[in-house]
Parts: C-alpha cells; structure tokens; sequence
C-alpha cells in the first residue's frame, strides 16, 4: 500500500477524515459523482484538490468573453460553481482547495525536462495559477501545491510514479504541504 497523506494529515492534527476524491474526476465532476452526497452534514473543513484532471480533459481554463461565470463549461467556472454549492450546502464548514502539482512529463517515466501541454497549449501549472486566482477572487484558501511542494520537472522523477500521479515521496511532500498550510491557517 501507499502513503495515505490524508491519513498522514489528519492523524497530525488529530482529525478524523474522509476521502472522497474520484480518480479522473474533473472539479465540475466532484459534484456530479456519488461521492458528492457522502459528505457528513456536519463536516468542519472541506478540502478539494483539483485540476489535473481538467488539465488531461482539456477543459479550457476561462471563458472567451471576460464575462464572470459560475459553470462547468470551463476551470475556473467549475471552481465557482464548487463553491458555490459547497457553501449552500455547508454554509458552517471552511473550505479549502489545493491546486495540482504543476508536472506532468511529456513522456511518461523519462525526465525529458519538457512539461506536458494539453491540446488548448495549456500546461498543468496554467491550471494551478488559475486555480490560485478564482480562489483568491472567491476569498478562498488555495494551498499551493505547485508553488510550495518543491516537485517540478527537473526532480518529477523522484516523486512521480509514472508521468502524472506521486509515489509515496511525492504523497508525503503533498502532506507536509497541507500540515504546514493547515497549521498557518488554525494555530
């Protein structure tokens, strides 16, 4: 098995949890799965990572048009509409979202020191700056993944299990990341 850094960051600060994610879920999608009414009403702290996924989808990050939208039909409207609906549905609960790690190598297992672009020309670190802007916009907490974890194209190899996804070094940088966000934001 696998580091579980949700249990590595819950057993930190005493917390009981449950994971939710759905892998190769988009953000939008945290909300159309079965997972979505799984979530305890009296739930204390929400957290959503998000945007590989959308990344791998090609989900354009903005509309065209400048106009401010709450919808699936693009990234940062997906994260409105999550907050959106986190927020009426658990108006008692903080909710946190985290960014995804800015790599995806262009060839999976080979550090070719080229990131991955997506068919929009978009690369995954596009999409966690984007992610860190409408949660800025919505007065949301962002952990940032990309910019904090210390994991980036030269070193992915070291804690990427294939071209995407970390290994149990890259899940344990990913928990000290959310325990020291964690601690700045309660202690």
């Amino acid at each position: 098995t696998g580091v579980e850094w949700q249990k590595t960051v819950a057993d930190y600060f005493g917390m009981d949890y449950i994971a939710l994610g759905k892998g190769g879920s988009t953000t939008s999608g945290f909300l159309a799965n079965d997972v979505y009414s799984l979530i305890p009403a009296d739930v204390d702290i929400i957290t959503v990572m998000g945007g590989a996924n959308d990344h791998s989808q090609s989900l354009p990050l903005d509309n065209d048009d400048r106009q401010y939208y709450i919808n699936s039909g693009h990234y940062a409207g997906a994260i409105r509409l999550v907050i959106k609906k986190l927020q009426e549905d658990f108006p008692n609960a903080k909710i946190i979202f985290c960014n995804c790690l800015g790599v995806r190598l262009n060839v999976a297992g080979t550090n070719q020191e080229l990131p991955y672009f997506n068919a929009l020309d978009k690369t995954l670190t596009d999409y966690a700056n984007k992610c860190l802007e409408v949660c800025n916009e919505m007065g949301i907490p962002c952990i940032n993944l990309c910019g904090e974890s210390g994991i980036n194209i030269l070193n992915a190899t070291t804690y990427l299990a294939d071209n995407l996804h970390p290994n149990n070094r890259g899940y344990e940088v990913i928990a000290k990341t959310y325990i020291r966000n964690f601690k700045q934001m309660f202690d």
